[in-house]
């Protein structure tokens, strides 16, 4: 059962947003460049709102890249106060191949291997 979601008429936003806990994204470039880590605060249907490790501006065009759930999201900024940003996605998730993983140095779920002493 779902709770219902009651619009507020000061509320212009047009997804409902959905705080997050501790979900680690990386900031890049179009060219899939890497830029800097960052934290998503929250996240909607139509895009996030990022918190930055560094309050340098960032071009107008991104990736995102989710570490949770190992996907990249293409998407502009709207706006950016600080180390927060807005991002509004303009495409779907793509799920990284190995290779991508690799190059952002994330392991690969099936490479980990742990050795037990």
């Amino acid at each position: 059962m779902r709770d219902e979601v009651i619009p507020d008429p000061s509320n212009r936003r047009r997804w409902q947003r959905r705080r997050t806990r501790l979900r680690p994204i990386k900031l890049l470039t179009i060219q899939l460049v890497y830029l800097e880590d960052g934290m998503c605060v929250d996240i909607s249907d139509g895009g996030m709102r990022i918190s930055k490790q560094h309050d340098r501006a960032v071009p107008k065009s991104l990736v995102v890249f989710d570490c949770s759930d190992r996907t990249f999201r293409a998407g502009v900024v709207p706006w950016a106060s600080g180390k927060l940003i807005g991002f509004r996605f303009t495409s779907g998730t793509i799920k990284a191949s190995p290779a991508q993983l690799k190059a952002l140095g994330e392991r690969d779920v099936y490479d980990a291997v742990y050795v037990r002493k």
